[in-house]
């Protein structure tokens, strides 16, 4: 609802979204602006971002490369919203976030993919911005973002015009990605019974990624290891 009510009062020719505890480094709206004048059919560009957890350096991820309707849905999002500046143009031709409950902490993922239906995604591979990394409320979080991954992806692909077995296949192993990543989560948080519930189910999507079998086994080893050193 705050970046809607912040759509409705702007009035520039460019929007730039700065969540929470995130923020932006110096010149990037320069570099942003320079970015633009030299592509000028692009009407949205993503930056790279410095990932800090606890003002401690995690990583840096330089966003990309989907552009395209079919490359976000079926291979992911690869868009970060601070790091997103795009053409007032574009936000007119794409209206506003969902505020559907069912797609909650998909709200931005759904917004790419409709920018994209009518619009020209650009990545700058510059580090531009600071992203905030915070375990608050993660547990809940990770308790109900696996279960809206799934519908919204169904939802996507139920007006998918090509259902033959190669985007069902692609769409499988979309599902199951979010599932590995939520199952993951909840290893990092300890939790192993329910990583490994999820990881099972990623792996009947997709019993051919190694990396989920990895997991599962890592679930299923520490869970057991933490069980009986409880009943010791």
């Amino acid at each position: 609802r705050p970046r809607n009510l912040g759509l409705e009062a702007s009035k520039g020719g460019y929007i730039a979204f700065l969540d929470a505890d995130d923020s932006f480094l110096p010149g990037k709206l320069s570099c942003v602006k320079e970015y633009f004048s030299a592509n000028l059919g692009i009407d949205c560009v993503c930056h790279g971002e410095r990932h800090i957890k606890n003002g401690v350096k995690v990583r840096e991820d330089y966003y990309g490369p989907h552009t395209t309707y079919e490359g976000l849905l079926f291979f992911g999002n690869s868009l970060s919203t601070s790091s997103v500046v795009m053409k007032r143009s574009c936000f007119e031709r794409t209206g506003f976030f969902s505020e559907e409950k069912e797609f909650g902490g998909f709200e931005d993922y759904d917004y790419w993919l409709r920018m994209a239906k009518t619009s020209r995604i650009g990545y700058l591979k510059k580090i531009l911005g600071v992203y905030a990394v915070s375990e608050r409320g993660e547990a809940a979080r990770l308790a109900v973002n696996y279960q809206n991954a799934l519908h919204f992806l169904d939802s996507q692909y139920a007006s998918w015009p090509r259902k033959n077995a190669y985007y069902l296949l692609l769409m499988r192993r979309r599902k199951a990605f979010s599932l590995r990543a939520s199952g993951h989560g909840f290893i990092r948080m300890r939790d192993y019974k329910n990583a490994s519930m999820l990881l099972a189910k990623a792996i009947t999507y997709n019993p051919l990624d190694l990396k989920q079998w990895l997991f599962f086994g890592w679930a299923l080893t520490a869970g057991a290891f933490l069980k009986r050193n409880h009943h010791v």
